[in-house]
């Protein structure tokens, strides 16, 4: 049975998540175990604190999923600390077995005035560069949201969080990075 970690703040905690890549990865005769290390209201700052955690796992995956508050403008959490922060979460984790979702889209509309998808671009640009050339995988949620040319049906009213829909695209990159993984 492979043991997959998430790591990472609110959007991570939604039980959803974690019974849809189960299953998913079951579909695809992957026996996997998924445990949630997420806590609401973190930035990556906040977890290299509790890091700890996924570590004593010893998981032969980790998922994470981290700067949907990192880039918040109230947080103040640069690009280049978010990276650095993750680049260590990576490092401590093993990079051949981590893996980094990307700072999602948000609908503008309904969230707060310290987010914008402007902001959220130079998140994403700073992950993507920072691990190109890394054994680490980055599953680019922004742009498979973006693709969709309706990205605000994953998004549920607060303007952050999401919809059933949105969790089913996020265990979809989860289940077919892990497939990968694993062949």
């Amino acid at each position: 049975m492979k043991k997959i970690s998430i790591f990472g703040d609110s959007i991570s905690t939604d039980p959803i998540l974690k019974a849809l890549v189960e299953k998913k990865l079951s579909d695809r005769s992957i026996d996997a175990k998924v445990d949630i290390f997420a806590v609401p209201g973190e930035s990556s700052k906040d977890g290299l604190k509790r890091l700890y955690q996924v570590v004593q796992g010893a998981y032969d995956y980790n998922i994470v999923f981290f700067g949907a508050n990192d880039a918040a403008l109230h947080y103040n959490v640069s690009p280049s600390e978010f990276v650095e922060n993750l680049q260590r979460i990576a490092s401590t984790l093993g990079q051949d077995k981590t893996s980094i979702i990307t700072v999602p889209y948000l609908n503008e509309k309904l969230t707060s005035k310290y987010r914008s998808n402007e902001q959220v671009a130079k998140y994403v640009e700073a992950e993507i560069n920072a691990f190109k050339d890394s054994p680490v995988n980055i599953i680019n949620l922004n742009k498979a949201m973006w693709e969709t040319r309706n990205p605000d049906k994953f998004i549920i009213d607060d303007g952050l969080h999401f919809t059933e829909a949105g969790y089913q695209l996020l265990s979809d990159l989860i289940t077919e990075n892990i497939r990968k993984k694993v062949e």
